[in-house]
């Protein structure tokens, strides 16, 4: 195991991708952090990582919200004292036929907004 003793955060932890990686962080030895707007699905992936042996907790956080991501990076401070890795999984979903009508200065908009701000303010709460 890899990452023992290490701790990381995976925003947007609760389905798809996200799940994903908190499952194969926390198999190969890491203490996960499960940051989603969804308390039943960040529960379920933390219930499975510790089912497997792993030790995870959830943290509900929206990551457009500075609070609140200040907040998951308190709680996993203190269940862990330490964070060494950020996975910035979190993203907005949107239809492709709505993505499509929407101007394409607004779509570089949101993409700009998504990617950097909210990814330097997961960052800059560490």
């Amino acid at each position: 195991m890899r990452l023992t003793n290490k701790v990381t955060i995976v925003t947007g932890g609760g389905a798809g991708i996200g799940e994903a990686i908190a499952k194969r962080y926390a198999q190969e030895g890491s203490r996960v952090v499960v940051a989603d707007l969804s308390r039943s699905h960040g529960e379920s992936t933390v219930g499975t990582i510790r089912r497997l042996g792993g030790e995870a907790i959830f943290a509900e956080t929206d990551v457009a919200s500075e609070s609140q991501v200040q907040a998951m990076v308190q709680d996993a401070r203190k269940a862990f004292d330490r964070i060494d890795f950020l996975v910035n999984n979190a993203a907005v979903l949107m239809s492709y036929a709505r993505f499509e009508l929407m101007r394409c200065r607004m779509t570089s908009g949101i993409a700009r907004s998504m990617s950097t701000s909210k990814v330097i303010g997961c960052v800059r709460s560490m």
